[in-house]
C-alpha cells in the first residue's frame, strides 16, 4: 500500500507538524486517516481521487459519508481541511504542494484511473 503525508502549516504546542496520511485504496479511491491531525477518534474517509484533483484546481469539495463529513476548502497555497465525526472534529491548514505531491505520485501509479472531465 502506498501513503503520503501531508503536513499542516502551524506546529503544535510540541514543536511538531500534524499530518494527513494519504493512503492509496481501491482504483480510483484515496484513504484520509485523519488520526495525526490532532484527534484519534475519527474515522478514515475514502474519497475519490477527482476530488483531491478538484481541490488542486481551486475548487471546494464537501464529501459525507456515513461516519464523518469532509470539507476541503482551497486557500491560496494552503488547503483548509474540516472533518466532523462521531469521535469530534478537527480543522488543519495543509500544505497545497503536499497535497499536489501526493496526487501526482498515485495518479500515475500503474492501474489507476481517474476522470478530468
Amino acid at each position: 500500500m502506498q501513503s503520503f503525508r501531508v503536513h499542516s502549516v502551524h506546529q503544535t504546542a510540541f514543536g511538531k507538524y500534524p499530518f494527513l496520511v494519504l493512503n492509496r485504496r481501491d482504483e480510483g479511491k484515496v484513504e484520509f486517516d485523519l488520526s495525526c491531525l490532532g484527534n484519534d477518534h475519527l474515522p478514515h474517509v475514502q474519497v475519490p481521487l477527482d476530488s483531491v484533483y478538484d481541490v488542486l484546481e481551486g475548487r471546494c469539495v464537501d464529501i459525507d459519508v456515513k461516519t464523518a463529513y469532509l470539507a476541503m476548502t482551497p486557500m491560496g497555497d494552503r488547503v483548509l481541511i474540516e472533518c466532523t465525526g462521531q469521535g469530534g472534529s478537527v480543522r488543519q491548514f495543509l500544505w497545497m504542494a503536499e497535497l499536489a505531491l501526493a496526487w501526482n505520485l498515485m495518479s500515475r501509479t500503474p492501474g489507476w484511473k481517474f476522470n478530468l472531465a
